[in-house]
């Protein structure tokens, strides 16, 4: 019967000449099967081999999740080697007192100097869950942590210790899995903080545990409603959302019973002014003796090891696990420095390094710009729909934005949009909320739109390229007035200046090539292929269109971009080695070159109180008036225009 069916199909086939393409097809399958079954068979065994080894250290749940179902690790990365080899002892928190002293001599208590990107997450995950794990098994033997028996005694069901019964143990499990909290993990960022809440659940998933992720930008009341509905095992959050939830007098019970608590991105949570934030949380979680505690920083500066000795066991143990002599990121790739005389070139200028980027990597250019301030961003973001149309890609460029005007859920999408596009030339135009945590894979390039906040910040916008060993490059573009950033705070960063016209001469050389030779091969659903590159890449074509992008700013929104600016530079002049006055009238050039301006803005009381009137001369304090010959008149508008 099926011979009978099937032949009337191949002589169909036959006959619109798709049986031989179909049999070639079937041919060519079978032919690359065997590779792909020996590559299968190769990574069960590895899979099989890792499974082996945590069996003896971690719950088989924990050990299954991430070498079967969902993660599938085939390797562990050096920190998780490094942390997994101490596991049972360091996962066992509040089973037996931190401070006592391991087989080894050393501590509970773990500071760990670990780069983004090197899976740290799962490998403070991992113990701190194993001991959550071990606890909830060890309700049934009547071993409890110190916190949870003096919760007992406190609310009067010290009975349900006597007891054998089933019963009286799952009364005692469901009240530990609700009432205290297993792992708390700090993070600085909204972005990373949810990072980490999905690594979690992806570890948790063969288990009965639960994870709750604290995090502003989210509605609050859907958080104290899964809070009160379930257990809470592992919570992840950021400092502000967490102390927001600490004054609810149910949660700080359930945090003073808290076994392990984690401190990820440490540097970044003090680079963030968190400081304060944490010193505040530390003092609702039960003592050093009766928890343990994770502390992993990318470096280990003297404001690291000072919160270390304020959180940490005095036995505690320090595991480096950035390897002698390795390079940092941002000495491996090469980065440019542009210092513009004229604000009028950073538009053209920002086209052309994009531009560049996309003919070197056709639909693999994956860039990053980052802004000082979330106006910049939404200024930049904006002016993007129309700076597009001048590079290789046109339109088909896919572009982002992301800042902290954003709600969560908007980030959070527009994030894993950015990740998951590799089909198309992307750029992501960003405040320091992607400086760090988030992994992006696959950026080729990082361009930064002015000063960083600090050296420590430009480094690790930098290091959002060339990640896992990959290439990528990283530019800052300057004006004059900021160039004392390049000569101070880089003067330890191997750095190479780039003119202006060079670039704009060695971008008309590769895309007259790339016109000539037949450029990358653009993908769209939405948008048919551009036409040639070099003549849209011109002097006077790349002129038009940046006017074009220009006219799209509104008065209103080009005053809130000078406005944050001048806010964030004036905060920052001892990175500029200038003058709140020098910098104030640099910033009004720069603001209507930039924008759509016409004349600069006019001096306001804010404005005045701002800048202080430090480098200004006394008219120019006074907004252009002299009040000593004139009488006082309503205040002007903030700019006319002509």
């Amino acid at each position: 019967m099926a011979v009978c069916r099937v032949a009337p199909v191949a002589r169909w086939m036959a006959q619109v000449h798709i049986l031989p393409r179909f049999l070639s097809a079937c041919k060519k399958h079978t032919m690359a099967a065997p590779e792909v079954r020996v590559q299968r068979d190769h990574d069960a065994h590895q899979q099989e081999a890792l499974l082996q080894a945590l069996k003896l250290r971690m719950p088989l749940d924990l050990a299954k999740s991430i070498a079967g179902r969902p993660n599938f690790f085939t390797s562990l990365t050096t920190v998780q080697e490094r942390i997994f080899e101490l596991m049972p002892d360091v996962s066992r928190a509040g089973l037996a007192q931190t401070s006592k002293v391991l087989p080894d001599g050393g501590g509970r208590d773990l500071l760990v100097k670990a780069r983004t990107g090197t899976g740290k997450t799962v490998a403070f995950l991992a113990p701190a869950i194993a001991s959550r794990l071990a606890a909830d098994e060890a309700l049934e033997r009547r071993e409890l942590t110190s916190p949870f028996a003096r919760f007992l005694e406190q609310h009067g069901k010290t009975a349900l210790l006597d007891g054998t019964s089933r019963t009286e143990t799952n009364e005692l499990q469901r009240l530990f899995g609700r009432v205290s909290v297993g792992v708390l993990v700090i993070s600085p960022t909204r972005e990373l903080a949810l990072q980490i809440a999905r690594s979690a659940e992806s570890l948790l998933s063969r288990t009965k545990l639960k994870v709750h992720a604290l995090i502003g930008g989210e509605s609050a009341s859907l958080q104290r409603r899964a809070w009160m509905r379930y257990r809470r095992d592992v919570v992840v959050a950021t400092p502000g959302r967490l102390l927001d939830f600490l004054n609810d007098d149910a949660f700080r019970e359930a945090v003073s019973m808290t076994q392990t608590i984690v401190l990820d991105e440490a540097d970044m949570l003090l680079e963030l002014g968190f400081r304060d934030d944490v010193q505040s949380i530390m003092a609702y979680l039960p003592p050093a003796e009766e928890r343990a505690t994770m502390l992993f920083s990318a470096t280990v500066s003297k404001s690291i090891e000072a919160i270390a000795r304020n959180t940490l066991h005095p036995n505690h143990r320090f595991i480096d696990c950035v390897p002698p002599g390795e390079e940092n990121v941002h000495r491996r790739i090469p980065q440019h420095v542009s210092v513009l005389n004229d604000p009028s070139q950073i538009l053209p200028h920002l086209v052309r390094l994009m531009a560049h980027d996309q003919l070197l990597h056709g639909n693999k250019s994956k860039i990053m710009v980052f802004t000082p301030t979330t106006k910049f961003t939404q200024m930049v973001s904006k002016m993007l729909a129309v700076l597009c149309e001048a590079l290789p890609a046109g339109r088909i460029t896919r572009t982002f934005e992301i800042h902290s005007g954003l709600d969560q859920k908007k980030r959070s999408r527009v994030s894993q949009n950015f990740r998951s596009t590799t089909d198309a030339p992307s750029v992501l135009v960003t405040s320091d909320v992607s400086a760090r945590g988030v992994d992006y894979p696959g950026v080729t390039r990082v361009i930064q739109l002015g000063i960083p906040p600090s050296t420590d910040m430009y480094i690790h916008r930098v290091g959002r390229t060339g990640r896992g060993g990959g290439g990528g490059r990283a530019d800052l573009i300057l004006m004059d007035w900021e160039s004392a950033f390049a000569t101070f705070g880089l003067r330890d960063v191997p750095t190479m200046p780039l003119d202006a016209d060079a670039l704009a001469a060695e971008v008309a050389q590769l895309a007259a090539k790339a016109d000539s030779s037949g450029r990358p091969s653009w993908k769209s659903s939405r948008f048919s292929a551009p036409g040639e590159a070099a003549p849209r890449l011109s002097g006077e074509a790349l002129a038009t269109t940046v006017a074009h992008a220009r006219s799209l700013m509104s008065d209103e929104a080009s005053y809130g971009v000078f406005m944050g600016s001048m806010g964030y530079y004036l905060s920052h002049t001892d990175l500029l080695r200038q003058t709140k006055g020098h910098v104030f009238q640099a910033l009004l050039a720069w603001v209507t070159a930039v924008t759509s301006l016409s004349e600069p803005p006019k001096m306001t009381p804010l404005m005045r109180q701002m800048v202080g009137g430090s480098g200004l001369t006394g008219k120019q304090r006074r907004g252009g008036r002299d009040y000593r010959s004139e009488p006082p008149r309503r205040r002007m508008p903030a700019f006319k225009r002509h």
